[in-house]
């Protein structure tokens, strides 16, 4: 069915392909407009070794990098979190995902379709049992970005990583019990484009930061993909962080109290759309999978937030108790 933004989503509802944001954002990151000095990216580190206390990082080849603090944005898979929760690791949630880009006139063109290709603005989602199809444009309509969900014993070899080479006929095999324009979506992919990985979740974590290193996105809660807002939820750690840890005027004793302050803001907003996700991605005839109600309170939930607003005010709120108890504060 086609899903839009409901009444109620104060926001602007976009649809962006991951890699146009990433590209966005990281455009302004290395810019030289804008506060504060550009970002400057070393790609294709090793890194061996992390020290939180006089946050520092050292590299395979002996190079060492020192700041005034960590943040592990690291994935799913992480490094950095070894250092904060060691004996928690990713597993497998039993699903896996085949993805791939097309072009939305492709839709229009095939008879089979030529209705989706009509749809403006919305997402597009078929599921039936245990499997589903979801599908939404990009780009202005130009590029459509498609994923297939199918229990991971129905994917042959590797499955991990992001990147991994797909059957297209084991795909359609997965799907060959489902309505023609569907299916018809699905065959009309270019198999050198699909890609197929295993969906991993994880336990919540006691705690996100130790000392001078903090863990944001996937790192610090990892999300299915059934909610759209892994990504979402990774940039609003970002914004977060930046609040409560204001650019030059922070003092850098309070450095693990203010990261401290930062979960706080996080966590419960975090991990309430990180377990609605879970369930959303259920098979519709479980008992616990969300109804449309819930759905859309969800979908305001997730968009009708500023973080910038909440982390600010939580901040606000933090150096005022810290003044009441007779303790200096730094000017904002």
């Amino acid at each position: 069915m086609p899903f839009g933004p409901p009444s109620g989503v104060d926001n602007e509802w976009y649809l962006i392909h991951r890699a146009g944001l990433h590209s966005a954002i990281k455009s302004l990151a290395v810019s030289e407009d804008g506060e504060g000095p550009p970002v400057q990216l070393f790609l294709s580190c090793d890194i061996v070794e992390l020290d939180k206390t006089s946050p520092s990082i050292t590299l395979r080849g002996g190079e060492k990098y020192s700041g005034d603090f960590i943040v592990g944005a690291d994935g799913v898979n992480s490094w950095t979190r070894s250092y904060i929760a060691p004996n928690v690791k990713p597993h497998s949630s039993g699903i896996c995902c085949y993805r791939w880009m097309g072009f939305w006139d492709t839709f229009s063109k095939d008879p089979l379709t030529a209705d989706y290709g009509r749809i403006k603005e919305s997402l597009l989602d078929w599921t039936q049992d245990d499997r589903r199809i979801v599908c939404y444009p990009c780009d202005n309509h130009q590029v459509a970005n498609i994923a297939a969900f199918v229990p991971a014993s129905e994917v042959e070899g590797k499955k991990y990583g992001w990147n991994g080479a797909a059957s297209k006929n084991a795909m359609l095999n997965s799907f060959k019990s489902w309505g023609l324009a569907p299916f018809r979506i699905l065959d009309q992919a270019d198999e050198t484009d699909i890609k197929v990985w295993e969906l991993m979740d994880m336990e919540v974590l006691d705690r996100w930061t130790d000392e001078k290193l903090v863990l944001i996105g996937d790192a610090a809660h990892p999300f299915l993909p059934y909610m759209g807002q892994g990504g979402a939820m990774a940039i609003e750690d970002g914004v977060s962080l930046a609040a409560v840890l204001p650019r030059g005027n922070t003092p850098l004793t309070e450095i693990p109290e203010r990261l401290r302050l930062f979960e706080t803001c996080r966590r419960e907003r975090a991990n309430r759309v990180q377990e609605y996700t879970r369930r959303n991605g259920k098979n519709p005839n479980d008992k616990d999978h969300p109804d449309i109600p819930e759905t859309v309170e969800m979908v305001k939930y997730c968009n009708n937030h500023d973080e910038w607003i909440f982390s600010t005010q939580a901040l606000e709120k933090h150096n005022l108790g810290r003044r009441q108890n007779g303790i200096s504060v730094a000017a904002r």
